[in-house]
Parts: structure tokens; C-alpha cells; sequence
């Protein structure tokens, strides 16, 4: 099929003037299949319009805190819907085997054909759907005191089962951002309003990360 649509062109042109541009060299020989034509316009906005990426998804790489949460997800479905909360460009969204697949974030969102983006805080986002699942990985440690509570109990009212993550034992101080270090496993069953933890696990090495599965039942441990 190449070798047809190769020739063909060959065909096309043949007799004609035309020129040949590398468009690794766009830059420079544009300018000069510009000239040829005695083109009229703005030579520097076409020439800039080469370096305009389009249709381009960036590369996520998961953590080590963001595999065990995809594992777990995985054993949570199949299910109607899951929902991950602060993904940014993660794609925490397309774990597992569900129907709906919503990412909750008030900046730059992952773009993915099969991801519901809203572009919101959990807080301010309304009506959300009941969910079998809900991720909620490194978010807890930015809220203050005062906010810790209804936005689990928000999570909880909407989902089956919550996996968090949240920084294990950072010294105070270590992230400028994180309002909640350290977090140990009494101050993380406080955040969580010591709802049952199913499974739980610790992952890294130096800047180690809490990883754990929660029901939705308030029973104590």
C-alpha cells in the first residue's frame, strides 16, 4: 500500500516544480519554500506554529504508594463507578474495571477519553455520585484541622471503600505545603475518624507514604 501511495505521488508531481522540506528543519526550510512561492503573510507566526505541540498526553509515572493503590483497586472491581480525588496529571481514574471513571481536581487535569474531569476541589464539587471506590492519595496532609472532617466524612458518604495515602512520619517542616506532618498511625485513625482499616501498608525508603484501605463503616479498631 505504501509502495502504491509512493508512487502515485510520484506520479502527481512529476513534470511539476516542487521541493522536498525535512520537517526536522521546518525552521529553516520553510523559510526557503516561502520564498519559492513568493508567499505574502507573516513568515515568523507560520515558522512559530512548528513548534506548537498538539494532541500531546504527558507520561505518567506511578509511584510506589500510587501501584498499591492500583493493585487494590483492581481487587475492588469490577464496579460502576470510581472516583479519584486530587489526580492532577495522575491516571489513578482508570484503575480497575468500571463503568464511570471521574477525576476531581481544581487545576490541571489529566486529559483521557474515558476520564470525567471536573475541575473542582472535593469540597466544592457538588452532587458527586455514589462510588465503589474512592482514591484519595496525598491529600489529607494539605487541609487544616478544621477541614479534616467534613471532607472524610464527604468521602465516606460517597463511597464504598476509600483508599488514602498520606506522608508516613515526615518531620514537620520537611514539605512546606503540608500542614499535617507528622502522621503517625494515631494522628492518621483521628484524620480518618477511626473508621476501619482494612488492609494498610508503607511503602518507600527515605520519604515514606501510608497506604491504606478503608470501609465506610465507623466501627472502631
Amino acid at each position: 500500500m505504501v509502495t502504491t501511495i509512493n508512487a502515485n505521488i510520484r506520479e502527481f508531481l512529476l513534470g511539476k516544480r516542487h521541493m522536498t522540506i525535512d520537517i526536522d528543519k521546518a525552521s529553516t526550510e520553510f523559510g526557503e519554500f516561502w520564498a519559492s512561492l513568493d508567499a505574502q503573510g507573516d513568515l515568523d507566526t507560520a515558522l512559530a506554529e512548528f513548534s506548537n505541540r498538539y494532541n500531546v498526553r504527558r507520561t505518567w509515572h506511578p509511584r510506589r504508594y500510587h501501584r498499591v493503590a492500583r493493585r487494590w483497586v483492581e481487587q475492588l472491581g469490577p464496579g460502576e463507578t470510581i472516583i479519584d480525588i486530587g489526580s492532577r496529571q495522575s491516571e489513578m481514574a482508570l484503575s480497575g474495571q468500571f463503568s464511570r471513571r471521574i477525576a476531581v481536581e481544581p487545576g490541571e487535569l489529566h486529559d483521557h477519553p474515558e476520564i470525567e474531569a471536573v475541575r473542582s476541589t472535593w469540597e466544592d464539587y457538588e452532587d458527586p455520585p455514589q462510588a465503589k471506590v474512592i482514591t484519595c492519595l496525598e491529600v489529607l496532609e494539605h487541609l487544616a484541622d478544621d477541614e479534616i472532617r467534613p471532607f472524610v466524612d464527604k468521602l465516606f458518604a460517597h463511597a464504598e471503600h476509600v483508599i488514602i495515602s498520606v506522608p508516613w512520619r515526615w518531620p514537620k517542616g520537611k514539605c512546606a505545603n503540608h500542614v499535617q506532618d507528622p502522621i503517625g498511625r494515631k494522628k492518621f485513625l483521628q484524620m480518618i475518624d477511626n473508621r476501619k482499616v482494612v488492609k494498610q501498608k508503607i511503602v518507600g525508603r527515605r520519604s515514606k507514604r501510608l497506604v491504606a484501605l478503608v470501609a465506610a463503616s465507623t466501627a472502631l479498631l
